[in-house]
């Protein structure tokens, strides 16, 4: 597919970072600059990468609230739940502050989960795209645009 052959392309080239900037419009006509930068010399895989700057995309959304609902009960079902929160608790301590530090934990295991999963753990794709169709449609809407731009 054209997504995967953007990945493949972008992981051809392991000396830069790439930027990518889009406008997107997620909500009635409101359009935000979106800057994505994929270091490809990171350490975790490109795919991954992608996964968890693309839910990030859907926060302060109603399709973002569903995934996280999502991939928290998957999380918490496969018994990840409380050992991932506090590993983010223990990295992100003085990185977050103030009275929303779980809120924001939270955020990030969610864009952790959808990274690590969405592309290589069949019963998560499952389960996402039985559930919540519309979201699954969305996400891979996302990167098929991504990819465009």
């Amino acid at each position: 597919s054209r997504s995967l052959r953007c990945l493949h392309r972008l992981h051809q080239n392991p000396h830069q970072s790439i930027h990518i900037q889009y406008f997107h419009n997620l909500v009635r006509h409101h359009y935000n600059l979106i800057l994505i930068v994929l270091n490809i010399q990171s350490p975790k895989a490109l795919n991954r990468v992608v996964g968890h700057e693309i839910t990030h995309i859907f926060e302060g959304t109603e399709l973002g609230a569903e995934l996280e609902n999502v991939a928290i009960e998957f999380a918490k079902a496969k018994g990840e739940f409380a050992d991932r929160m506090q590993s983010l608790r223990d990295m992100y301590t003085g990185v977050y502050e103030g009275n929303d530090f779980d809120a924001k934990l939270q955020k990030e295991l969610t864009a952790d989960i959808v990274g690590e999963y969405l592309f290589t753990d069949t019963e998560f794709i499952n389960k996402l795209s039985t559930e919540k169709p519309t979201l699954f449609k969305k996400i891979f809407d996302e990167i098929k645009y991504l990819c465009k731009t």
